[in-house]
C-alpha cells in the first residue's frame, strides 16, 4: 500500500508541474468583423431553381428508350413439323436461318431448335 501512495503522489506532482509550464500569455481569439461588407471565404453561390419547361427539356426522348424490335427471321419456304421429324431426317439441331428451322421448335427462343437435352 505504501508504494502505491508514493506513485500517486509522484504522478500528482508531475501533473502540477506540467500544468505550471503552460504559457500564460495566450492571445485571445480574434473577433469577427462586424461590418456588412465582410463575407466568409467559402461561400457557394446558390443556383436558381429550374422551371418546369427547363426540366422537360432535360428529359430524354421516348423514342430513344423504345424497345428495339428484333429482326424478322427470314421466311423460309418450309420447316419441319416437329423435332421428331427433324431428328429422323438427321437435321437436328437446327439454327435460325437454316432451311427447315421453325420458331415453333425453338422452345427457349435462343435460335437453336431441337437442341439435345440431358435428363
Amino acid at each position: 500500500m505504501r508504494q502505491s501512495h508514493i506513485i500517486l503522489a509522484g504522478a500528482l506532482a508531475v501533473g502540477l508541474v506540467g500544468g505550471a509550464m503552460l504559457p500564460r500569455n495566450v492571445p485571445a481569439p480574434r473577433a469577427e468583423p462586424t461590418d456588412a461588407s465582410w463575407k466568409p471565404r467559402n461561400t457557394i453561390k446558390r443556383e436558381q431553381p429550374m422551371t418546369a419547361a427547363d426540366l422537360d427539356g432535360q428529359q430524354p426522348d421516348a423514342i430513344a428508350f423504345a424497345p428495339k424490335r428484333q429482326a424478322q427471321e427470314p421466311a423460309s419456304s418450309w420447316s419441319y413439323r416437329n423435332c421428331r421429324e427433324a431428328r429422323a431426317a438427321g437435321a437436328a439441331p437446327l439454327y435460325r436461318g437454316q432451311p427447315g428451322y421453325g420458331s415453333h421448335m425453338d422452345g427457349d427462343s435462343d435460335g437453336i431448335a431441337c437442341e439435345p437435352y440431358r435428363r
